[in-house]
């Protein structure tokens, strides 16, 4: 018994990137990307996924009202991003497994493995922080805090009739949340 893959994933990628600093003291970073991806079948709707970035920054310690103080480093940022997957093992082909050989009609045969699902699409994620990192008497004490949130909408499993050969299949139907804080305390 095995599994063989017949069918051919293609891909195609673009990106750009756009980073723009005024005195080492306010920063904007921009990204973007396109990708291409025949897993999701005639759907031209569902074969391209732009997905984008966008940070900024801004270090008051760069500032002339702060060059007298215990600060060394004071710096405000901030991200926002939306991410896909295509997850390599879906795509909208039947797949069979290769069974062996039935003794009374003496004939090989095969059994499905997954059923070609015309409603998957990417995987999108959007994450998002905001941080503030601070440097105190010269380096001698570094505290960074971050506020982040994530959401997915995630491949779920979906029941279906056993008609058709399989008692479920997925669909993008999850959605999964995550939002915390981060603490980091370094004494030099």
């Amino acid at each position: 018994e095995g599994s063989k893959n017949g069918s051919t994933d293609n891909c195609a990628r673009g990106f750009a990137t756009v980073a723009y600093s005024f005195k080492n003291r306010d920063v904007i970073n921009a990204n973007i990307r396109n990708d291409f991806s025949n897993r999701f079948g005639q759907n031209v709707a569902k074969r391209f996924d732009p997905t984008y970035s966008v940070g900024v920054s801004w270090d008051a310690s760069h500032e002339s009202w702060l060059s007298r103080s215990v600060f060394n480093m004071l710096r405000l940022r901030a991200t926002y991003g939306i991410q896909g997957n295509a997850a390599t093992n879906r795509n909208n082909d039947i797949q069979l497994r290769l069974g062996g050989m039935d003794p009374t009609y003496q004939q090989f045969f095969n059994t499905i493995d997954k059923l070609p699902n015309f409603n998957l699409s990417w995987e999108r994620t959007q994450s998002w922080n905001v941080g503030l990192d601070v440097g105190l008497l010269n380096s001698l004490l570094n505290v960074i805090v971050e506020y982040y949130g994530r959401r997915s909408d995630a491949f779920v499993p979906y029941t279906i009739p056993y008609e058709y050969g399989l008692d479920r299949t997925e669909m993008n139907g999850g959605l999964l949340n995550n939002q915390g804080i981060e603490v980091g305390v370094e004494i030099s």
